[in-house]
């Protein structure tokens, strides 16, 4: 959040180029804001939409950690500790992960203003970078996820999140979210559809789930993430004559990350397909023989 701030404000002070699209009254000026750029709006949208992505994950996990401690039905507390288990490595992980993205968006969007410690702007970058190694790398955290917190209960933890994902997908009936349900939709099914390729797939090549921990991490992350936004969008929908510039914000912030970071999960669907297809025809995906 910081860094997106940081970024932000100095993208709509610092003139650089004339921007494709221009309004009249800068019809004559030599150069544009560089927010005024689709390379600037692109990375400034990224940060945003990962940064208030973020905070919702870290505030649904504070709701199950109360609910993990305090909810007075038995089955309801484990069912929270479960939900919280499962999310934990995919929020150290996937968080840190994107910090430190867009610590990295933020220098290039500083320019060589931002490469140079006047600014302050990479002081950032070296600092989130650590968290991204402290408290168990987050290779580890992929590996905790997919082997402790998915293939040890068969999925159960997941599949009772997919199952909230599922429902806040059926509650949204917005026509201008229509593209977002179906694109949730295929990645939680997807995602549901793994657990079991992945399960029978380990008789033939025991570290499978250590090949393919990275990609599941995100695709977890994106369908929790995913959810958070879709359940926003719809709360946005219903509110935006309240406060329209805020929550027009929210509404095109949750359209950007459905249509330009969700299909980040194509390809990560892909690569863990190819892990399956080399374990089905009994090909190796050991590289240390090639690693001299």
């Amino acid at each position: 959040e910081t860094v997106y701030q940081n970024a932000l404000a100095y993208a709509k002070e610092r003139l650089q180029m004339r921007a494709a699209v221009r309004p009249e009254n800068r019809s004559k000026e030599p150069a544009d804001p560089i927010i005024m750029h689709p390379a600037v709006q692109r990375m400034l949208m990224s940060q945003k939409a990962y940064a208030e992505g973020g905070r919702m994950l870290a505030y649904y996990s504070s709701l199950l950690l109360d609910g993990a401690e305090h909810h007075p039905d038995s089955s309801q507390r484990a069912e929270f500790e479960g939900q919280l288990a499962l999310l934990t490595p995919v929020i150290k992980a996937m968080l840190t992960d994107q910090g430190f993205e867009a610590a990295s968006q933020a220098i290039q969007i500083f320019g060589g203003h931002g490469y140079i410690q006047e600014t302050g702007v990479e002081q950032y970058l070296r600092d989130i970078k650590i968290a991204q190694i402290y408290e168990g790398t987050n290779e580890i955290q992929a590996i905790d996820l997919i082997m402790r917190k998915i293939l040890a209960d068969n999925g159960l933890r997941l599949f009772n999140l997919l199952d909230e994902v599922q429902a806040t997908i059926e509650a949204t009936t917005e026509p201008d979210l229509l593209n977002a349900v179906a694109a949730l939709t295929q990645v939680s099914k997807s995602l549901r559809a793994l657990v079991p390729a992945v399960a029978q797939a380990i008789k033939n090549t025991p570290d499978l789930p250590f090949q393919i921990a990275p990609e599941m991490l995100r695709l977890v992350g994106h369908t929790a993430m995913g959810w958070l936004w879709l359940k926003a969008a719809h709360i946005a929908f219903k509110n935006k004559e309240i406060d329209p510039p805020f929550y027009n914000s929210k509404i095109n912030t949750a359209q950007y990350y459905f249509d330009f970071i969700l299909p980040e999960t194509r390809q990560l669907l892909q690569v863990i397909d190819q892990h399956l297809i080399h374990s089905q025809q009994g090909r190796s995906t050991n590289y240390m023989d090639s690693l001299m």
